[in-house]
């Protein structure tokens, strides 16, 4: 019966050892998934940054027609509207926009039809569109605007730097 009483004794022992590494495991566990949480929060709101760079890289920039040109047809894609003033008139490419400008806020509206994009791309080019023509070394400054509901970027707005 000792016999019995101390295999027992040693069963019950390793029992509560298990019972107890099982436990600090599982506490292990919640702990890092509590982490795991919080870092792809924090992982999400980094990647969101970083996307928005390629847009937050031009506010308050001057760049030169030719680059606004370019940044215009590397955007064609992307769901922002750019509008241009290049002296003489505005004209928004890509999605038109509700802008306004005193609280830096715009308003995404419909999408440019392509051909009417492709009409506009082209007046860019050539000098007698007074009303889309971009003189390559002619300077602009860049001012971004944000959707007021949830403060994505919706616009660049380019005009002629003074």
């Amino acid at each position: 019966m000792g016999q019995h009483g101390s295999k027992a004794a040693y069963i019950g022992g390793g029992l509560i050892a298990a019972l107890a590494i099982i436990g600090i495991v599982f506490s292990i566990f919640q702990t890092s998934a509590g982490m795991n949480k919080i870092s792809l929060a924090k992982l999400a709101r980094m990647v969101g940054l970083l996307q928005e760079t390629e847009y937050t890289q031009y506010d308050g920039a001057i760049v030169t027609g030719i680059q606004v040109d370019t940044i215009i047809r590397n955007h064609v894609s992307d769901e922002i509207s750019i509008i241009v003033n290049n002296g003489n008139n505005t004209t928004s490419y890509i999605y038109t926009a509700t802008v306004n400008f005193s609280d830096r806020e715009a308003e995404l509206g419909s999408p440019i039809r392509k051909q009417e994009m492709e009409k506009q791309l082209s007046g860019m080019e050539t000098k007698k569109d007074k009303k889309r023509y971009l003189h390559p070394g002619k300077p602009f400054a860049c001012t971004l605007f944000r959707d007021p509901e949830n403060g994505a970027i919706t616009a660049l707005y380019f005009a002629p730097a003074n």
